[in-house]
């Protein structure tokens, strides 16, 4: 779960960059984000793996991990941890 800044433009594009590390990873299946209804609702993410393992390496991936830092500095900070 993600609170993006206000706006949701630069928003979805840094999203985009964030989905394509996963789709990149080995063992990718899918990807979706939550349904956008306005600033009630929180934007969450996704992303199945094929095994754990392979979920793991990705969540633990320095690719993964530049993407989210780059994230935090334009103000797309997250609110929820990894979940499993």
């Amino acid at each position: 779960i993600f609170h993006p800044t206000g706006d949701p433009d630069r928003f979805a594009a840094w999203l985009d960059g964030y989905l394509a590390t996963a789709r990149r990873a080995p063992g990718y299946v899918t990807a979706r984000q939550s349904i956008q209804g306005g600033d009630q609702l929180d934007r969450a993410v996704e992303v199945s793996f094929a095994d754990s393992e392979l979920l793991d390496a990705w969540l633990d991936s320095a690719t993964r991990r530049t993407v989210l830092t780059e994230g935090a500095t334009q103000g797309f900070g997250r609110s929820a941890s990894d979940l499993i």
